[in-house]
């Protein structure tokens, strides 16, 4: 807002200035008038962007400082200008996005909610007992510096898989990406940890191939092809 009025000041300014020094500014002002319809459709995208970046300050789904993800970036907005919104990721980069994208495309704004949920996905072996392996899972998520009491972590099992029986152990927490970050890597290693101390395995995939006598699979086609001695 202040570079809108910065910029409004200077053409005020520049018109009393014309009317004082005796320049009839009429006809400037429709010169004015007809080459910023011209501009307008020069430079439409660019107006674009700044309307899209007064409807954001209206608006306000996003602010500096907060931590946002939108069109594939996700960083903290340290600027908002009047054609892009400038966002630092994780990775220390800088990146302009555009005001129109912005506005335009989807936006998670993780510093609005203090809170979210994150997830680990583990297999088990079939010849496990799930009770157990839930119980397992669940006290080592909550044994994890940062994971919120309530909601309480939750292990559920979710699907049978191929060679086990997958689990996903999911837990609140604080909503910086850094914690979330720091908390899935001690949560991999937390539920590691249990299910060894538990005698739990983690199954490998399995694939049982069964030949035919005298002839050889073609894995591929998935038909079988007769061998001659």
């Amino acid at each position: 807002m202040g570079r809108f009025i910065s910029g409004g000041l200077s053409v005020f300014a520049f018109i009393f200035v014309l009317q004082s020094v005796g320049v009839s500014v009429g006809p400037l002002v429709g010169a004015i008038g007809i080459a910023g319809l011209a501009l307008a459709f020069a430079f439409q995208d660019i107006l674009g962007n700044v309307i899209a970046g007064l409807l954001m300050l209206a608006r306000r789904p996003i602010a500096v400082g907060d931590e946002v993800e939108t069109n594939d970036y996700l960083g903290t907005v340290t600027d908002m200008t009047r054609r892009a919104a400038e966002i630092t990721t994780l990775a220390g980069e800088t990146v302009y996005v555009p005001n129109a994208l912005v506005w335009k495309n989807p936006v998670t704004n993780l510093t609005v909610t203090p809170t979210r949920r994150s997830s680990v996905a583990v297999g088990v072996g079939y010849e496990t007992d799930s009770d157990h392996t839930k119980q397992v899972l669940e006290a080592a998520a909550a044994a994890v510096p940062g994971v919120l009491t309530e909601p309480a972590p939750a292990a559920l099992a979710i699907h049978f898989g191929d060679s086990s029986i997958d689990f996903d152990v999911r837990c609140w927490h604080d909503s910086a990406s850094s914690v979330e970050w720091r908390l899935r890597d001690e949560m991999h290693r937390a539920v590691k940890c249990a299910l060894d101390a538990a005698e739990i395995g983690i199954p490998f995939p399995q694939r049982v191939i069964h030949q035919l006598p005298n002839a050889v699979v073609d894995l591929a086609a998935g038909e079988p092809q007769t061998v001659t001695d």
